[in-house]
């Protein structure tokens, strides 16, 4: 869901859950100067920073910079259905730790 949590909260929450400065406060506001749309998620277990993106053709998508931090299923979740209301056709994520994410229905990687 989107996050309520104060400035303070919010930087101490990332610095909990041992996120960069790429998920502070204050980076959201820089992005914010640039004018760009941030969006800042949190839970139980996580807190997540969002900008949001252009593309061709009125499309947008979301990219997390080093993160969620924290449990980024949980994080998943959430963006999925913020996701799912808007023209966002994808989130960019780079999480601390890896997600626990289907297998592709076909293979896209070139062979080794």
């Amino acid at each position: 869901m989107l996050s309520s949590l104060s400035q303070e909260q919010w930087d101490a929450k990332v610095i909990e859950l041992g996120g960069s400065i790429l998920q502070s406060w204050a980076w959201g506001e820089f992005q914010k100067s640039f004018k760009q749309k941030i969006y800042r998620f949190s839970g139980n277990n996580f807190a997540c920073l969002a900008v949001e993106t252009a593309l061709p053709f009125g499309k947008k998508y979301l990219y997390c910079p080093r993160g969620p931090v924290g449990d980024a299923q949980e994080a998943l979740f959430d963006l999925k259905q913020f996701e799912s209301n808007r023209q966002l056709i994808f989130a960019r994520l780079e999480p601390q730790r890896a997600l626990d994410l289907p297998k592709a229905a076909k293979e896209t990687q070139p062979l080794q």
